[in-house]
């Protein structure tokens, strides 16, 4: 007996009856022998720049990353990739700190981010010395908001940043200091 009405209203509209619920009442029994694992479907993985959220065409620049491999799958999509920090505004900063005390740089860089753009911040996996909730406080403190964590390496992670929406509005950003002058 169900012990959930809406649960079992729902369940007998879509055709499941009987004890458990947990196939249709058909007349053919299930033709898979008892024991053997029912296929699943297996969705094809997306590739790292994919989900990193690089799109062709966006200005990236790319922080103290130590993966080679990151900066060259960046660079086949990016339209430009800078390996310093941005002048004026990109789309998209990839930033790894050396240390905990790096992540003092968050606010300047969230500086040179479009109002619709992304900062990454990348870490070592397994290391005491800095770990996701430090990144994820210090962002925080930035004024961004952590949206996306990612397996980036198998030696680094990545916590993605992007502004509150109320603050993606041209006119509510602070200008870089090289745009300034």
């Amino acid at each position: 007996m169900c012990d959930n009405s809406r649960e079992c209203n729902a369940a007998s509209a879509a055709g499941f009856k009987g004890p458990g619920r947990h196939r249709p009442l058909d007349d053919e029994p299930d033709a898979r022998p008892l024991g053997e694992p029912a296929a699943v479907e297996v969705h094809p993985e997306r590739e790292l720049v994919d989900k990193l959220g690089v799109k062709p065409g966006m200005r990236v620049a790319v922080v103290g990353v130590s993966d080679d491999t990151l900066s060259s799958i960046v660079a086949q999509r990016a339209a430009e990739v800078a390996h310093t920090p941005p002048a004026g505004r990109v789309d998209v900063i990839f930033f790894e700190p050396g240390a905990i005390d790096d992540l003092a740089r968050l606010p300047e860089l969230a500086e040179h981010l479009e109002f619709d753009g992304m900062l990454w911040v990348l870490w070592p996996k397994g290391r005491a010395e800095l770990r996701q909730s430090d990144v994820q406080h210090a962002g925080l403190g930035a004024g961004l908001v952590d949206v996306k964590v990612v397996s980036v390496s198998e030696q680094l992670s990545g916590l993605k940043f992007v502004y509150r929406l109320a603050d993606r509005q041209p006119g509510s950003l602070p200008v870089p200091n090289a745009i300034r002058e």
